[in-house]
């Protein structure tokens, strides 16, 4: 299981159920890393998505306590147990799905944007987690006036 997830300077990664930062290049990682591939987010992201509609060329399983939750598109998940075995998807947020699955990843790409914003949603700090390890790390890039890296964090009991 990998997570991945574009955060500011403090970890923040949303505010009011909006990313804080609009990088296409980071659109791209996120595309070409997750395309084809099994994504699991959260009902409230979803509906964050342009028109709430699931990510097109992903399976999209989508975890919800709601029970009468039905959206075309995705596959809906009540459980944590009711996960695919393999483990072999990208989890891509809210902040409570990051927090209940990041136990379960082994690695993580992280677009790190060297600016904050208001933020009330965070992901937990992987450079203070003392149980992952930067495996690696971009050049950085310069877009819309802020400058981030993309890093490769992968969990050392892996």
């Amino acid at each position: 299981m990998r997570l991945i997830a574009a955060v500011a300077a403090d970890w923040g990664i949303g505010y009011r159920g909006d990313l804080l930062f609009d990088l296409p290049g980071d659109k791209r990682h996120f595309k070409e890393l997750t395309w084809n591939q099994t994504v699991v987010l959260g009902r409230a992201t979803l509906d964050s998505l342009p028109g709430g509609r699931p990510l097109p060329g992903r399976t999209n399983l989508v975890l919800t306590r709601n029970r009468d939750f039905r959206r075309d598109g995705v596959t809906v998940l009540h459980s944590l147990d009711e996960l695919p075995e393999s483990g072999d998807f990208w989890v891509m947020g809210g902040a409570e799905v990051y927090a209940a699955l990041l136990p379960r990843c082994t690695e993580a790409e992280i677009t790190c944007v060297q600016a904050t914003r208001p933020a009330d949603r965070f992901l937990e700090n992987l450079d203070e987690n003392p149980d992952w390890t930067l495996e690696s790390e971009s050049e950085p890039v310069e877009e819309n006036g802020l400058w981030y890296t993309f890093r490769k964090y992968r969990r050392m009991d892996n």
